[in-house]
């Protein structure tokens, strides 16, 4: 390795730089070659910023963490940063515009990785200059991309006068590299609440004591996205933020879970794991150690497999909302194993295997009867009579295994594998009754799409419920048949007008009451799981 020169600048080196919207971080100082001048090796966060590795002529001057990551350049070009406080006070009191100067895509925060990003108001982003200048009043700052590198050149202390309400602060891709540096602004804002440092390389925290040691006791949100941490590196930050109640560590390094957790991760509300390269089996290390957790994100994690230990403490007891998009799920028996979490509610499925090896009607309605609880699925309500129909197609489908599994002579180990395999099995029992021969035999018929159905026709007015003229009559179907067409039998079975709206129903005999809409009219009448015997209600207006 060449040695480098102690020039004009040696307070750069390892410091973030930034030079036309591009940002790095400075490896060498010194001359290149035969030139007497001081030069930067700068090495850039984009791969291909550079135009080579570090090495020059044969020369090898720094070590470039990608091929063509690297460059030398004059150190008067770059922007070596400024303070916080100084990069605060251009931001927000100079407006050029109605915005202050920010574009529409700094005016948002992304919600989460499945979803499009939602529009933000910061507290004191006014249409004004003069209110934007009164410091004072500001809430939240928005500091994305502004070279900000350092706390303050003098006393801190400035910073918790002139911004005494600051209770979030966004500095993502910023010129921030030392923690050291960052606990300075932490302590100067005592009300600070969010930190977001996202898209940021910062070096390791491990080992890191900030002086004084509570300088981070006051954050209860942390998003550090993309900024290249391993686990060992969260478990440190997370130790010195005994309130965190948010973390994001999304799009990381983050491959196992392992060690021990703060005493204070029983507090954690929200995790955000999604496109970190997971273990299937970290699962296991947090699953009973997180007991207030609402929110997990486990979007793009490559997991081939979601399986909880064998224990008997519940694990994830709070758990409320789970996504698992994007990932390499092949077998609904990870879904299964969903069943074995008390509150979830609301979970996201989508880009998985499993999901996509069948239209995207059929998965849901396999995740919906696995699972009596969740009430959003992929984001979308779960309406009753969705769910209804799902589970009976369910209970249709596996009542008979599971009876013979179950009756007295039945294989033990094979009845115990079914359940884990479809744990919901017996709650739809308890909660719809088992299901007649007639029909599971229907279940059996739709699978083979040839069969025909026995079927009782009722019609009779929507706005006033009164019975049609023409009495009931039962007819046979074809299961095959499609909705629009029964719906021009119907209206010519029962004499309707032409011009008349008809919406038709299925009423099952297991649950009296509810009509189940078979609202598809392009769907096959088998769709709907109807069997022989059931019962087809029009209704016209």
């Amino acid at each position: 390795l060449a040695t480098g020169m102690t020039g004009s600048s040696p307070d750069l080196l390892g410091r973030r730089i930034e030079l036309d919207g591009h940002f790095g971080i400075v490896k060498y100082i010194g001359p290149v070659g035969s030139s007497r001048d001081t030069w930067l090796g700068i090495d850039w966060d984009e791969p291909e910023r550079g135009r080579h590795n570090g090495t020059h002529n044969g020369v090898q001057y720094f070590k470039a963490a990608q091929a063509t990551s690297a460059s030398f350049v004059k150190a008067s070009r770059v922007n070596a940063g400024i303070g916080l406080l100084e990069g605060i006070i251009q931001r927000y009191t100079a407006p050029t515009d109605d915005f202050c100067g920010l574009s529409q895509a700094e005016l948002a925060f992304e919600g989460d990785h499945n979803r499009d990003a939602k529009p933000i108001e910061l507290f004191g982003m006014v249409k004004t200059a003069q209110r934007i200048s009164q410091l004072a009043t500001l809430q939240s700052v928005l500091l994305t991309g502004v070279p900000v590198a350092f706390c303050s050149t003098g006393d801190a202390s400035e910073l918790s006068s002139r911004l005494p309400s600051l209770t979030e602060l966004d500095l993502s891709l910023t010129l921030f590299h030392d923690w050291a540096e960052l606990a300075r602004v932490a302590k100067a804002l005592p009300n600070l609440r969010v930190l977001n440092l996202s898209q940021n390389v910062l070096a390791s925290p491990v080992g890191f004591v900030p002086d004084p040691p509570d300088s981070f006791g006051s954050l209860e949100s942390l998003v550090l996205n993309k900024v290249g941490l391993d686990w060992p590196d969260c478990l440190a930050l997370w130790r010195l933020a005994p309130k965190l109640r948010r973390l994001a560590l999304s799009h990381n390094a983050i491959s196992a879970v392992t060690g021990d957790l703060p005493e204070h991760a029983a507090s954690l509300l929200e995790l955000d794991l999604a496109f970190n390269p997971l273990d299937s089996s970290c699962l296991a290390g947090l699953s009973c150690r997180l007991p207030s957790l609402k929110s997990l994100n486990l979007a793009g994690c490559q997991l081939t497999e979601f399986s909880l230990p064998d224990e008997a403490q519940a694990p994830f007891p709070s758990l409320e909302s789970l996504a698992l998009s994007g990932n390499l799920l092949a077998d609904w028996a990870s879904v299964s194993q969903l069943h074995r979490l008390p509150k979830l509610s609301s979970l996201i499925l989508l880009d998985n295997p499993l999901w996509t090896a069948q239209d995207e009607a059929t998965s849901r309605q396999l995740a919906i009867a696995r699972l009596p609880r969740l009430r959003l699925l992929n984001r979308s309500l779960i309406k009753r009579d969705e769910r209804f129909g799902a589970e009976i197609d369910y209970l249709k489908r596996h009542y008979a295994q599971y009876r013979d599994l179950t009756a007295a002579g039945g294989d033990p180990e094979a009845a115990a594998k079914f359940k884990r395999l479809h744990p919901s099995l017996p709650v739809l029992l308890d909660k719809l009754g088992a299901p007649d021969e007639a029909e599971m035999a229907g279940t059996a018929a739709r699978a083979l799409k040839d069969s025909v159905l026995e079927v009782r026709l009722r019609c009779k007015r929507a706005d006033t419920g009164e019975e049609s003229k023409q009495k009931a009559v039962t007819k046979r179907l074809p299961g095959r048949m499609l909705v629009q067409h029964l719906i021009a039998f119907i209206r010519k079975a029962f004499r309707l007008p032409p011009t008349a709206h008809v919406e038709l129903f299925y009423l099952c005999d297991n649950m009296p009451g509810i009509e189940y809409p078979m609202e598809v009219e392009t769907r096959e009448v088998l769709y709907y799981n109807i069997a022989s015997g059931d019962t087809i209600l029009a209704k016209y207006s």
